[in-house]
């Protein structure tokens, strides 16, 4: 009868009666963990997004820039709008290569001569997420600034 009365919790000795966790704190504590998860899940995804728009932006923004140079080795005129900017030049490649999800809407200005001078204009993109974007290119050697 002794030894069935040891194994009653009461009788353990004080370092074996306390150790571990209950169900309840754990339960607690994993609750905790999953609040914290959705909390902070959705602030990472958005900052990647961000992330991502400005690298495409920047990809843009270096074909802006690489424009002149492209212009210039094909000798020809390249006016602005949104067809001859966008649809298969020389080397078989769009004259300003979009990252997928982009789209110009709109090109104004008076265009990129054959000598590689830039005389200017607007371009209005349309990003994935349906913010829209205007890019200034600056006269001489287009210098795209964001509008």
């Amino acid at each position: 009868m002794q030894t069935l009365a040891f194994f009653r919790r009461a009788n353990w000795p004080r370092s074996v009666r306390y150790s571990g966790f209950t169900l309840i704190e754990v339960l607690v504590v994993l609750l905790i963990m999953g609040m914290m998860a959705g909390v902070v899940a959705p602030a990472i995804n958005r900052m990647l997004d961000g992330a991502n728009a400005r690298l495409e932006l920047q990809q843009i923004i270096q074909a802006c820039k690489r424009m002149p140079y492209r212009v210039q080795q094909s000798a020809q005129y390249v006016d602005w709008n949104v067809s001859a900017l966008t649809l298969a030049y020389v080397d078989g490649s769009p004259l300003i290569d979009l990252p997928e999800g982009w789209q110009l809407l709109d090109a104004k200005g008076k265009g990129v001569s054959p000598s590689g001078f830039c005389m200017g204009g607007d371009l209005k993109l349309k990003r994935s997420d349906g913010e829209i974007m205007t890019i200034r290119i600056l006269k001489g050697a287009c210098e795209p600034k964001l509008v």
